[in-house]
Order: structure tokens, then sequence, then C-alpha cells
């Protein structure tokens, strides 16, 4: 009767840290896909900011290319103006691209490291006694 108890109680023990690393496992995988769309977004905010940015000074540099004649309006200088307008909304895009797509990328790899090292073990403290996953170092 003796290793039969001694087998219920390994396959308890090996079930429970088993699930606890699966759950564990999950939710990286979750926060992983989670900064990965944040990585997306923010390296389409920085392709649009470029882009935009790129518009700008082009049509900046159209408008105030331009001489304008005596009798001539001064709609080359308001393209200009525009242009330049362009390339500042560009600059709005592009900032919070980068901080999206480096904040994304590390969290990423930190997740992805945590997922790496996840391990079973056994912890017995006078304070706790039980099961912990720990990392290694």
């Amino acid at each position: 009767m003796k290793p039969l108890k001694l087998f219920a109680f390994f396959i308890l023990f090996f079930g429970t840290v088993s699930y606890t690393v699966a759950q564990d496992s999950t939710l990286y995988k979750v926060k992983i896909e989670r900064y990965k769309s944040m990585q997306r977004s923010g390296r389409g905010l920085l392709i649009a900011g470029g882009t935009t940015v790129a518009v700008g000074a082009i049509t900046s540099g159209i408008g105030w290319g331009v001489v304008p004649q005596e009798n001539s309006d001064d709609m080359a200088y308001t393209i200009g103006y525009i242009g330049v307008g362009v390339a500042v909304a560009g600059i709005f895009l592009m900032v919070p691209g980068i901080i999206l797509n480096s904040v994304g990328k590390n969290k990423v790899r930190e997740y992805q490291i945590r997922l790496n090292d996840l391990r079973p073990s056994f912890y017995y403290t006078p304070q706790h006694a039980g099961f912990t996953l720990t990392y290694r170092f």
C-alpha cells in the first residue's frame, strides 16, 4: 500500500507542477503576442511618419524653390508652408512610433527569455513551504 501512496503523491506533485508551468507559459505567450502587436503598431507609425516627413520636405522644397514673379500671388510660398506643416505632422507620428517599437521589442525579448527559463522547483523556507517556479540566471 505504501508504494501506491508514494506513486499517487508523485503523480499529484508532477501534475500540479506541470499545470503551474503550463499556466505561466500561457501567460507569457499572451504577453509576447501583446507586445509584438505594440511593436508592429510602432513600426507602422514609424513608416507613416517617415513617409509624411519626406512628402512634406519635397512639398516645401517645391513651394519655396519657385521664384515668384512680380504680379503673381504667393501660392508658391503657401505650398512651402503647407509642406513644413506636413513634415511637422510626420515628426509627431514618428516619435510615438519609435517609442512603441522600442518598448515592444524590449518586452518581447524579456518575456521570451522568461519563457525559455521557466523551470519548476521545490521551495521550502520557514515562512513558505510548497511549490514554486524559479528562473535560471
